[in-house]
This record gives C-alpha cells, sequence and structure tokens, in this order.
C-alpha cells in the first residue's frame, strides 16, 4: 500500500466517522508507534477540558512486516492536570483505546492447529496509557505529546501472573505531533 493511497483512506474515514463535527474537530493528529500502527493520523474533537476523542487509522507498512497491517483506533483522553508556562499548555493525562486490527490475520478462528477457543480474539484491543502533551501557544498552536501503556492482553497476564511477568518489558510507547485547528 502506497502513502497517497494510505492518506486517502484517512482523509475518507476521518469524514465518515466525524460527518457532523469535522469543522468542530479540534485538532489533526501523526503519531508514529504506540500499538496502533507504525504510522498513524486522526483527528480529535476536544469536548471540554477533560475529556477528548480522537480516531485514529494506523498502518504498519508491508516492507516491515511482510504484510501490511491497518487498525482502526478510538482513544478516549481525559486530563488530570493541565498548566500553564511561558507560551505553552502542558497536559498530562489518561485514556483508553479500542483499536481493531482490519482483516483475518489476526483472527484466532483462522489457526488450524489449535483447539477452539484455544486463542482469545485478536482483532479487538483494548489498551489503558498515560500521555504528556506541551503546546506552543501563538499565532498557530503545534504540540507534541508523549503516550506509554499496556494493552489488555498483558494486563491481564500480569495480574494473573504478578511474579512471573515484568509488565514494563511489554509497555508500548508513542510519540506524536498535534496541530490544533480551534482555538
Amino acid at each position: 500500500m502506497n502513502l497517497k493511497f494510505f492518506l486517502k483512506k484517512i482523509i475518507l474515514l476521518c469524514f465518515m466517522i466525524f460527518k457532523n463535527i469535522t469543522y468542530s474537530a479540534s485538532y489533526f493528529k501523526i503519531q508514529h508507534a504506540g500499538e496502533i500502527g507504525y504510522y498513524s493520523l486522526g483527528l480529535s474533537h476536544n469536548f471540554n477540558y477533560v475529556y477528548s476523542l480522537e480516531i485514529f487509522h494506523g498502518i504498519v507498512p508491508a516492507y516491515m512486516n511482510q504484510r501490511a497491517i491497518e487498525t482502526v483506533s478510538i482513544k478516549n483522553n481525559f486530563n488530570m492536570f493541565i498548566f500553564t508556562k511561558e507560551r505553552t499548555l502542558n497536559k498530562i493525562y489518561s485514556g483508553i483505546s479500542f483499536y481493531h486490527v482490519k482483516g483475518k490475520r489476526y483472527d484466532p478462528n483462522t489457526s488450524t492447529t489449535a483447539p477452539n477457543n484455544y486463542y482469545r480474539k485478536g482483532s479487538i484491543r483494548a489498551q489503558l496509557y498515560l500521555g504528556v502533551s506541551t503546546m506552543i501557544t501563538g499565532r498557530s498552536s503545534h504540540g507534541l505529546y508523549f503516550e506509554s501503556g499496556v494493552n489488555d492482553i498483558v494486563l491481564i497476564n500480569y495480574v494473573n501472573n504478578l511474579q512471573n511477568i515484568e509488565i514494563q518489558k511489554y509497555t508500548f510507547l508513542a510519540v506524536g505531533y498535534c496541530f490544533y485547528l480551534n482555538l
């Protein structure tokens, strides 16, 4: 899948999901890593000072994984602390994300070697995360953010095997850029 086709798909997806609130989208994001794709693009809407909803489309290119992987993600952000310093607006937030891996590749029913119901459904995942963002305010507003978290399978396995699993080995990291549209 080439980049031009990917960009067309993400733009179409964002307009379909934000059909009624596209013009009131708060910011556009580009994210690297974070379990929702090696590259991800998304739109967000701030509902108030505490909550924002983000829709992402991500991809892991075929050259990295033999076959391209596409995801669609809905991220729910909850601001815990907001503070300003000089010309920046800084946030510490937490969130829960739900994402779907498109295609049959992660469908456990396609495995012929495992018994029925042996593997959990793999195409829909949830993840908990913490993030830090900083926005440079002024005539145009740009921001950077960093997130770290863990998915539901790792969290369940950690709770069930406290002595055997080191959760820090299974956390994901993401870094991203925000362009704020409406301030």
